[in-house]
């Protein structure tokens, strides 16, 4: 039975690293090869989200990796899941507020308001995971 659990935590640590190394490839050619203006509005939406997939992916195994560290590969589905989930969310804020800089409409308001409604997002994941433990 390990060694099923292991060979999934391995396809799925290799799907982001597939996935981020696709992304990234792809954010930054596009960054070097083209301008906003030659790609349109299209390009650019594709752009953020590219941007977006390989922040998760980068971040999620950056996470992944320190929390790995600190409980000495303890818990590894629990790491992996919370840790794709933190980055994403913190990926999702590095996009929105980037989308919202080139739009020149990002104010302290949006930073504010975006950072509460991650906090709550995070907040309900944790006290659901708790829930489900004590039933």
């Amino acid at each position: 039975m390990q060694s099923v659990q292991h060979q999934k935590n391995m396809i799925r640590l290799s799907l982001v690293i597939f996935f981020g190394v696709i992304s990234g490839t792809i954010t930054i050619m596009s960054l070097i090869i083209f301008s906003p203006s030659t790609i349109g509005a299209i390009g650019v939406t594709l752009w953020f989200v590219n941007l977006m997939i390989f922040l998760t992916s980068l971040l999620g195994l950056t996470f992944y990796l320190s929390k790995n560290k600190a409980t000495n590969n303890q818990m590894i589905i629990h790491n992996f899941n919370s840790s794709v989930r933190s980055g994403f969310l913190l990926s999702f804020a590095i996009t929105f507020l980037l989308a919202l800089k080139s739009l020149r409409s990002l104010t302290i308001k949006d930073v504010i308001l975006l950072g509460l409604i991650l906090l709550i997002i995070e907040m309900y994941f944790r006290t659901k995971k708790v829930r489900t433990k004590k039933v």
